[in-house]
């Protein structure tokens, strides 16, 4: 049977670049969205400006469920590669026992 390798400590690191991209973007999404709409709203005057500013909300709220959606991910990688490791372990125990 051949051997199969797997590099949690690599795993675990992607999770984290999940984890952090999903900072930046609730960040994005809480901080730079509100400041740029603020902005616009202030400075452009026209009939078409709630519907842009509409627009500019409901993008926010898909920044914002991707960052969720990220975390998510994330977290069920991290899950899964704690139980592929643990099961590893025991496998080492098993066969160390024979």
């Amino acid at each position: 049977m051949p051997d199969i390798n797997f590099d949690y400590e690599r795993v675990i690191r992607q999770a984290e670049r999940l984890e952090a991209l999903s900072v930046r973007l609730q960040r994005a999404s809480e901080q730079d969205m509100a400041r740029m709409l603020d902005a616009l709203q202030r400075a452009w005057r026209s009939e078409s400006t709630p519907a842009y500013l509409r627009k500019g909300e409901k993008v926010e709220a898909q920044i914002q469920t991707l960052s969720k959606e990220l975390r998510k991910t994330a977290r069920a990688i991290r899950d899964i590669a704690e139980e592929v490791r643990a099961a590893e372990m025991e496998a080492r125990r098993i066969a160390n026992e024979y």
